[in-house]
């Protein structure tokens, strides 16, 4: 009679390397769907082209800087997969590292329900992560000119504020120059 061995080591692997490669796979679709950088770009242009139409006169880099703070808060993490409890299945299931014989086909059907249940795992995250994204965009949708107003309000305060200083900075470097002026004439005498 001949002996069949699997290895378990070798299921558990082949589990791994389907989760991180759907993983990848998902996560790159994904960062293609949603292509931030050129959405932030189209966003910046559109605003941008909207404040040309109501006037000219008005500061296209403050407008940027105020945009780029907002846009810059939407982010879409990456779809993550804890592989962990998917192994400790195989791995509580069956002992030994390695099944023999009729104990083979026992090993071939929990992989396929474990890769069952990771397809299924999996498609719930994308479902939770496709929630996740609408509610981000909703939110910055809704208070997206409010965000912008602020952070132009913020950006001229912080301009308003160093234009103060500079002020006082200058009237106090007047003040040194006067009283150097004053020494000097003294150590002339």
């Amino acid at each position: 009679m001949t002996n069949y061995t699997a290895e378990v080591t070798e299921v558990v692997a082949s589990i791994r390397k389907y989760i991180t490669r759907s993983r990848e796979m998902i996560n790159n679709e994904f960062k293609r769907l949603f292509d931030l950088q050129n959405m932030k770009k189209d966003v910046a242009n559109e605003v941008v082209g909207a404040f040309e139409l109501i006037s000219n006169e008005f500061n296209e880099s403050e407008i940027k800087r105020a945009l780029e703070i907002v846009l810059n808060q939407i982010v879409i993490q990456d779809i993550e997969v804890d592989q962990s409890k998917y192994d400790a299945k195989i791995t509580s299931t069956f002992s030994s590292p390695s099944v023999r014989n009729e104990e083979i086909s026992n090993l071939q059907l929990e992989q396929e329900r474990i890769l069952q249940q990771v397809a299924n795992d999996i498609k719930s995250e994308i479902d939770s992560k496709i929630k996740e994204i609408e509610l981000l965009l909703e939110k910055y949708a809704a208070n997206f000119i409010d965000d912008i107003e602020a952070q132009i309000t913020v950006n001229a305060k912080k301009i308003e504020m160093l234009l103060k200083d500079k002020e006082a900075n200058l009237k106090r470097m007047e003040e040194i120059a006067l009283k150097l002026n004053v020494f000097k004439k003294q150590l002339a005498q």
